[in-house]
Order: C-alpha cells, then structure tokens, then sequence
C-alpha cells in the first residue's frame, strides 16, 4: 500500500504501526491521506497523530493516471502550514511554495502542454572531482601490489593522524623495540583477524616498519565487540599497553577515520534538483518494464498533485549508478533469464529508454559489475563502442567509483560491489544497505576487503579511499533502497 503511494517506510514507522490497537485500519487510513511523505518514520506518524489529536481520518485517495516511483517531500512553506508534512535536509534549494488549488485547476495543471520545467532554463553543471578513467595503470605485477597497499596505508594514515587521540603513534617496530608498560598508540592494516579457542579476538596489524600481534580480551566485552569488527586489509588507530614480557599487545581502543563533525556543506544556488537510480538490468526478463515507463512518464511531467509537478520540474539531473544492462556471462546459466542475449543490443535498448526522458535532463552513466567493462575496481567509464550507442548529447560517461559535483553539490557514486564482502564480514542485513554505508564511511575505504567476491586492481593510486567527504553518498547494487 505504502509503495503504491511512492513512499518508503523506515523502521522505526513500521514499529510505531504495529504498536496500535488496529494496525491495518491505522494504514488504511494512513494511506487514504492525499499528501504522503516520501520516506515515512516514526516521528512523522507521532506529529501526524498529536496534530489529529488520534488516528489519522480517512481522506479519499486520489487516483493518478501513473504512480510515481518516488514522492517528494514538501516545501518550505507547506511544512510550516502543515506540521504533519516534515521537511527533509536537501542540498539543493526547495521550490517556491503553492496553496492547494481546486481540483479543476489541478487537472488542468495535468495537462503535458501546461508542464514548465524550470530545469530547462538552467545549464547543467557537472565537474569531475575524481575518477580512475583514462588513468589506469594496473599490470598486475608484484611491485603494482606493494604500490597500492602502500598508497592505501599512506593515505589513511593521513586521514587517521588528524585525529588528536592518535597524536604520538609510533611505527611498530619502534614499539616492538621498547616495551614500553605505559598505553602506546599505533595506525596500522589489518593483516589478520581471528577468535581464538578462548573466545578472545586476536588481531595482527602491520605498517611499513613489521607486524604486531594483539588481543582483545573477552573479559572487555566492548572492546572485543569493537575488534570483532576490524576487517581485513582496513587501517586503523589502535591504543593499547604490552602485557607480561612484552610478547602480547593488548588492546584498549580502536579508532577509524570516520567522518569529521566540521565537514561544510555543499549547496546549490540554483533551484534544481537530482534524482538516483541504479540496476536497471535492461535485457534481463526480470527488468520492471512497467516500473521504468511509469518512472519517466513521471519525469516528462504526469502527476496529478500540482507540488510535485513543479519538483518534477526542477529535476536536472538523473544519475544511474551501475548495471545499466544486465550484461552476458555474468552468472552459470545466466542465458535463461535473458530476453536480449546481445550484449549491444541490451546498450541499444538502454539508450532509447533513456531517450524518453525529458531533452534537459543531464544523464549521468555508471558502469556496475553486469556492464560492458572490466570486473575489477576502479571500473573505468564506458568504452568508446557503447558510448557511441547513445544518440543524446547531454549524457556524461564515468567510472565507478566517481566523485562529482552537480551545481556545487559534491557526489561520490560507487555501484557497492564492496557489500557482498562487507555485509557477511560484519553480520549485517542486505535489506539494510545504510548501515553497510556508514561502515564504509567510517573506515573512509569504499571496498577495504581485498581478495573476496569483489575484485580489486591493484592501481598505482588506491581510488577508492574516500580522502574527501560528499554531501551526497550513493550507491546501488543490493536491489534495496535507503536513505538517512
């Protein structure tokens, strides 16, 4: 009921539900509201009912000739008139504000020839901040593998050493050396990590200068919970004192990069927004044909709520983070659940859909691990031989991942191959990717895990340290959408 109406319900909204005396009746009139939040939470429904003083009342639905993928939430002045419609944080600026208008006015707003984007009167603005394509240097030689280790620990450890609690770490081997019974601090790469026989959580780290093994002991649940997190290939900061004869290094406490809290915002000064989308898999008989026509019917303007109509409008950007198509050979018999088995011929039919959106929208193209490049990350752009498939001129090709600004906004799109390393590692749920990416951002690595299910190139320069914080974070990959 909640997709039909575009809007996605967090957790804590589902608990809320559940807790009333008649959840199903409580939806129901829930949804018969005309206005919907796009993402529904606890905090909503709370202010909706303090303002009802009780259950919602029913209000007749509309019937849209299309329903729209996404809702979208209301502006400014709309959450000031109505406190039960809460304004998300955006980074591009809200629309100018309308009073509800009589229905006859809203049909006519319904008609495609009265639809005046705004985003058409805007030039778009895409910079490129940073990307691997045109800079690949991989052979896969020893020497490209020390290379890019030490590239990756260099530039964490930068990340780390701006930390005040990490001032005076000192390389292992000086450590190893001293013994000292006073708490030392190290940055150093996970190398291994395991749970011994004991139940304690043995980790060995390394830098340029040797290895250390160290322990956190079951006896300090908090930090045996912390340890049991560290993932193989990650750097960290760790703090700790050597035990007996100086042979154990025991841990105290485990610091990551993590996002700092003085982090500026990024915003547009032009009123136009940015939409996301990943994983299309065109080509595949599972692809929601029905879903994409409804999706840029809704771009080309056919909604009958004349506020989200004028938002409709101000959408300058459509960005497609990866699996535009879904490839050939990918999987054992992936043949059978292919409608299109030509690879450019699935490009060819992704690039006439995209042709349907509206002639100002700026496309933004990802590749993801079912496209035509190659397996390992950093993906490059493109080739030359499918771009050239693509008829309309305001699409820009990156690699994946890719950080770049869309009028000022900073964005770093990454397709999120990474979760099906990091997801079983750190015993998360694949219906949660949020919590995958704040895992990410707080180690400031988007793929730390080498050797898994997801491939790494071993480049000159490890592109997928995230040494700058975006204001947007994206990714796709896990079929399941989020936000926070």
């Amino acid at each position: 009921m909640f997709s039909e109406k575009g809007t996605l319900v967090q957790p804590d909204a589902v608990d809320e539900i559940v807790a009333k005396q008649n959840p199903e009746d409580y939806v129901r009139r829930l949804t018969g509201r005309e206005e919907m939040p796009l993402f529904l939470d606890r905090e909503f429904l709370q202010k909706l009912d303090g303002m009802q003083g009780g259950p919602v009342p029913i209000v007749p639905p509309i019937q849209p000739d299309i329903l729209p993928a996404v809702r979208i939430p209301p502006t400014p002045k709309e959450a000031a008139h109505s406190p039960e419609l809460p304004l998300p944080t955006s980074h591009f600026p809200p629309p100018t504000s309308h009073l509800p208008l009589p229905t006859s006015e809203i049909h006519a707003m319904h008609s495609p020839s009265s639809f005046s984007p705004v985003a058409r009167d805007y030039e778009a603005d895409v910079r490129i901040i940073k990307d691997v394509t045109g800079n690949l240097s991989s052979t896969g030689s020893i020497q490209d593998f020390v290379t890019y280790f030490k590239d990756r620990y260099a530039k964490v450890k930068a990340l780390l050493r701006e930390k005040p609690s990490l001032s005076g770490a000192a390389p292992i081997a000086s450590l190893k050396r001293l013994k000292s019974a006073e708490e030392v601090k190290l940055i150093g790469m996970v190398s291994e990590s395991r749970i011994t026989k004991n139940g304690h959580c043995m980790v060995t780290f390394e830098d340029e200068t040797g290895t250390i093994n160290a322990l956190a002991s079951k006896n300090d649940g908090k930090m045996l919970a912390i340890a049991s997190t560290l993932v193989k290939d990650e750097v960290v900061g760790v703090a700790g004192k050597f035990a007996g004869d100086g042979d154990l290094f025991i841990i105290k406490d485990v610091m990551r990069p993590d996002v700092p809290n003085n982090k500026t915002d990024h915003r547009s000064e032009a009123p136009v927004y940015a939409a996301f989308i990943s994983d299309v898999h065109v080509g595949s008989n599972t692809f929601l044909k029905k879903e994409w026509q409804s999706f840029v019917s809704w771009l080309n303007g056919n909604s009958p709520s004349v506020r989200e109509r004028e938002i409709i409008g101000r959408i300058k950007y459509l960005v497609v983070s990866g699996d535009l198509v879904d490839g050939i050979g990918i999987y054992p018999r992936q043949e059978e659940e292919l409608e299109i088995r030509d690879i450019y011929a699935q490009y060819e039919e992704f690039a006439r859909m995209v042709d349907e959106i509206p002639e100002y929208v700026h496309i933004i193209l990802q590749p993801g691990n079912h496209d035509a490049v190659r397996l390992a990350e950093p993906q490059p752009a493109f080739p030359d031989e499918i771009k050239k498939l693509f008829k309309r001129g305001n699409i820009t090709f990156v690699g994946n991942p890719a950080y770049f600004s869309l009028h000022g906004v900073e964005v770093l799109s990454y397709h999120g191959r990474s979760m099906d390393d990091l997801i079983p590692a750190l015993k998360l749920s694949w219906h949660d990717p949020i919590s995958v990416m704040k895992n990410i951002l707080h180690r400031r690595h988007l793929a730390p895990i080498y050797g898994g299910k997801n491939q790494l190139a071993p480049e000159s320069t490890d592109y997928m340290v995230i040494d700058s914080i975006p204001d947007i974070f994206v990714t796709g990959h896990v079929h399941v959408s989020g936000i926070d």
